[in-house]
């Protein structure tokens, strides 16, 4: 190699990377990548859940509850759109298999 060419380094990874359940290996799979976000939505739905059941037994029973009618309101919204949004990537991912398995039937590439 002549010594005017230069080579390219490859960049240093970042020391910081988001928390993933993911292993290295399938970070980019699609089908792992969905599996992590419906146990992340899942369980925050579940959290979310939990605290309003709380607040509405705290609210029957007389007692202060720990949310408030307006944060109820608004976790049972977010509860809504997570499940809605999960819903959406869920049909697009079925979708996408049956087109494929179709096309794979009829020998189409």
């Amino acid at each position: 190699m002549p010594f005017d060419q230069t080579v390219e380094q490859p960049e240093p990874k970042a020391i910081y990377q988001p928390f993933t359940f993911l292993h290295d290996g399938i970070q980019h799979n699609a089908e792992a990548m969905f599996a992590e976000k419906t146990m992340d939505i899942c369980q925050g739905i579940s959290t979310c859940m939990g605290l309003i059941h709380s607040s509405d037994l705290d609210r029957s029973n007389g007692t202060a509850p720990i949310l408030d009618a307006n944060a109820t309101d608004r976790l049972l919204r977010f509860v809504m759109a997570s499940a809605d949004m999960l819903t959406g990537d869920a049909e697009a991912i079925i979708d996408h298999m049956n087109k494929a398995n179709k096309a794979r039937r009829e020998g189409k590439p």
